[in-house]
């Protein structure tokens, strides 16, 4: 037998996930926080579109361009430091260029 519950909360579930990639996905090409992405040297992908979620756990990683350590609050790390992101217009997250 069908459980006629769990089939209306998994519509309304599945519902809710393509209605929030749908937001995910006008954001990413509106761009509308183009100034506060570029301050904080994201990609379109990782401004818009990445989930960031991570571990709850303290990590340490050297930049992939200079090799500074960077310490973050979670297991979902950035490939560059802010500086070196800035200095050759890459993404800090996946150091992907940013235009």
């Amino acid at each position: 037998m069908i459980d006629e519950v769990k089939a209306r909360n998994s519509k309304a579930r599945n519902i809710h996930v393509v209605n929030s990639h749908r937001y995910m996905m006008e954001s990413y090409d509106r761009d509308s926080l183009f100034t506060e992405r570029y301050e904080e040297s994201l990609c379109r992908y990782c401004k818009y579109i990445s989930s960031r979620i991570g571990a709850d756990v303290l990590t340490e990683k050297p930049c992939d361009c200079c090799g500074k350590m960077m310490t973050f609050a979670n297991s979902n790390i950035d490939d560059l430091c802010i500086d070196c992101a800035k200095t050759h217009g890459h993404c800090k997250h996946c150091s992907q260029e940013m235009n």
